[in-house]
């Protein structure tokens, strides 16, 4: 799960067009996006997902060799289809 980051203190203002962010802002910045990966999943083989029951619903990753393209089937491998995945709360990797 990731981490949940405090924001800047929002009682400075900023009160030139010119003003320069605070080292403060930018430090936040640079945590936030090594936290949340942005549109960042792993990209895995049907045999590599970790377990759905141990994760929880909703976790994503991209598999390289889904044997269908069809959306909310449960995952199976042996073809080589790129789909991205996802796990519901019945503990099954899900095409979508």
């Amino acid at each position: 799960m990731p981490r949940i980051l405090p924001i800047p203190d929002p009682s400075v203002k900023v009160t030139k067009l010119d003003a320069t962010p605070s080292k403060d802002y930018y430090d936040w910045f640079s945590r936030a996006q090594d936290t949340l990966q942005f549109g960042r999943v792993p990209v895995l083989t049907v045999t590599t997902l970790p377990s759905a029951t141990t994760l929880g619903a909703g976790a994503r990753a991209t598999i390289t060799d889904a044997a269908t393209t069809t959306f909310n089937s449960i995952v199976s491998g042996t073809s080589t289809f790129t789909m991205p995945v996802f796990t519901d709360s019945a503990g099954n990797w899900r095409i979508g």
